[in-house]
């Protein structure tokens, strides 16, 4: 978008910066630092705005990973499942209990 004064002004993150930022974030830190550099120089965005995407970016992923993780712990293994109850149902008095 431009404004008034004919300035290049970026609202919001394009789809495929994101890819860019996701792919960058699969480097080491030497390399990841080069190419979050040169998606700052193709966005027109400054480094630390592009750099601090990419952090947010790497910590809900580790965020996500880490629920999941725990998700996975929180189940109980198939030999360790539970055999159906042997509870009945209340009659619909008892539940009333005489109303």
């Amino acid at each position: 978008m431009i404004d008034r004064f004919g300035h290049r002004v970026n609202i919001g993150w394009a789809e495929h910066e994101d890819l860019w930022l996701a792919a960058a974030n699969t480097l080491d830190r030497h390399a990841r630092n080069d190419a979050l550099r040169d998606i700052a120089s193709l966005t027109g965005r400054g480094f630390y705005a592009v750099a601090d995407r990419a952090r947010r970016m790497r910590e809900r992923a580790r965020i996500q990973a880490e629920a999941a993780a725990q998700r996975h712990v929180m189940r109980l293994p198939s030999e360790w499942s539970l055999a159906p109850s042997s509870i009945t149902a209340p009659s619909r008095e008892r539940l009333m209990a005489g109303r």
